[in-house]
């Protein structure tokens, strides 16, 4: 008797999470950046160093816009 095994697949995102990261600290940033980047199915779109540069930037998400 034999039994068949499979390996899970690897699910593939069909679409990415866009990131902005607003901080004070640069160097926390930098470090969030760094996971962010390393994450397939996350997108680095920006940064800004408090809230106010962060809302002039990066205008609030649409979800009806593709």
């Amino acid at each position: 008797m034999s039994i068949a095994t499979e390996e899970p697949s690897t699910p593939t995102p069909t679409s990415t999470i866009k990131v902005v990261l607003v901080d004070d600290q640069a160097l926390f940033r930098a470090g969030i950046r760094m996971v962010v980047s390393s994450q397939r199915d996350l997108e680095f779109v920006g940064e800004a160093g408090d809230g106010q540069e962060g809302s002039r930037s990066w205008p609030a998400p649409n979800p009806t816009s593709s």
